[in-house]
Formats: structure tokens, sequence, C-alpha cells
């Protein structure tokens, strides 16, 4: 068995790298960060943290950056009655009920 380099050996940008990797495009990221702990290169918690917060942040990014842009979109097509227009239901006439 050979024996392992120690942990820690890569500085903070290498964290900082994940962070910034895993908010564009997580999961080539997350198997080369997988394979530098899997060599004891990286420290398998602190990848697993930077991964987590830059995912989350990328997808608060895309979540605030797309919601004004199409925000627009979803008032233009729809009429008063709250649906757009091709998917309204036809008018059916409810038959009464009379109870004798």
């Amino acid at each position: 068995m050979l024996p392992l380099a120690p942990v820690h050996t890569a500085g903070l940008s290498a964290y900082v790298g994940i962070t910034i990797a895993a908010a564009l495009e997580g999961e080539i990221t997350f198997v080369g960060a997988a394979a530098l702990v899997s060599q004891g290169m990286l420290d398998p918690v602190a990848v697993i943290a930077s991964g987590a917060m830059g995912a989350a942040l990328g997808d608060q990014f895309y979540f605030y950056a797309f919601r004004g842009s199409f925000g627009g979109l979803k008032t233009r097509s729809r009429d008063s009655g709250g649906r757009p227009p091709h998917t309204r239901r036809p008018e059916i006439p409810q038959p009464r009920l009379s109870v004798r």
C-alpha cells in the first residue's frame, strides 16, 4: 500500500476554485476534486463544503439574474382570468339540480 500524501497540501486557492467552478459547472469539478481527495491532496470536508457553497451561490445567482429578464413574459401572456389564452377552458353550462 502506498503512503498517502499529507492532507492540506493545497492552499486556499484550490477551495476557492472549487467554489467558483461548482457555481458554473459542478459535476466535472467534483470528479477532479474527488480524485485529489483520494490521493490525499485535498481535505474531503473542505471539498464538500466549498462545492456545496458554490452550488448554492450559483443557483441563487442564476435565479435572480433571470428573474427580472423573464418576469415580463408571464404578465404579457396572461389575460385577466390568470390563465394564458391558449389554455383557457371553454365555458360549460352547469346543470341545475332541483330538490323537490
